[in-house]
């Protein structure tokens, strides 16, 4: 089946690529690592195209062929890594400057091996980019699987919260350098129905062809009118507190002492 990515995915691809070209700039990056360059409930391995758009080096552990695809399309050099443990990952210590990971780092019962493995192969930074527990839409969506009587399927819940991310990496020996928050429209996240939905077909064993609006705009070097407009809200210079119950994602950066 064709699955078109919503308009809030649409947002959020516009919103996460404008993060990382800020942070790829602050941080002076010249090289990035995702582990793993996955998708969640999305067209796979293109969370990290803000990088390759900042001009950075990017290599992608087990990234999908049709996610390959678009960054060649979208003539931006990706390399492949691949790796059967995320834990031993086939690079040398200090390989590159920033490692990070995009909400999956809590679906892993050795998330922690895991985290000590991306912090060997970083020369400089390691980032853990979460869905946001204090988003509005967060609650409701726990409570409607307990509803649905679905399990939890999204990982360790630790993980929703900043606090304990920060703790995570400073327990890791990370100074940590910079929380903040990313995707932040008026319009709550992961209620929970769509996810329902996605629930279901895993169990009907039904594959997703994804068509994607984002290459098209990024193709074109134009974006819809109300996805820059929402982005003035996401922009707005608040405190971080006030962000949280709209914003849908937050990151912890920490730097190797």
């Amino acid at each position: 089946m064709v699955e078109k990515e919503p308009f809030q995915l649409e947002y959020e691809r516009y919103a996460i690529n404008r993060s990382l070209k800020k942070i790829g700039k602050r941080y002076g990056l010249k090289s990035v690592l995702e582990v793993p360059a996955a998708g969640l409930k999305a067209m796979p391995s293109l969370y990290s195209l803000g990088f390759g758009e900042a001009g950075c080096e990017v290599i992608l552990v087990n990234p999908e062929e049709r996610g390959i695809k678009i960054w060649r399309d979208l003539k931006l050099n990706a390399r492949e890594v691949r790796a059967d443990d995320l834990a031993h990952l086939p690079l040398e210590e200090n390989s590159v400057d920033l490692v990070w990971n995009f909400n999956t780092l809590s679906l892993y019962k050795n998330y922690e091996e895991i985290l000590k493995e991306l912090i060997r192969v970083s020369r400089k930074y390691v980032m853990i980019l979460c869905v946001n527990g204090y988003n509005v839409g967060s609650p409701i969506h726990r409570g409607l699987h307990r509803m649905m009587k679905v399990a939890w399927t999204h990982g360790e819940k630790l993980f929703l919260f900043p606090k304990n991310v920060k703790r995570l990496l400073e327990k890791a020996n990370l100074g940590v350098v910079e929380v903040g928050v990313m995707n932040c429209p008026p319009w709550p996240d992961t209620v929970g129905f769509r996810d329902m939905k996605f629930h279901r077909m895993e169990k009907e064993g039904k594959g997703v062809e994804w068509e994607v609006g984002t290459v098209k705009y990024m193709q074109e070097k134009k974006y819809p009118l109300w996805i820059r407009l929402v982005y003035l809200l996401e922009v707005a210079p608040l405190p971080r507190f006030l962000k949280y119950p709209y914003a849908h994602l937050f990151y912890v950066i920490g730097k190797k002492r």
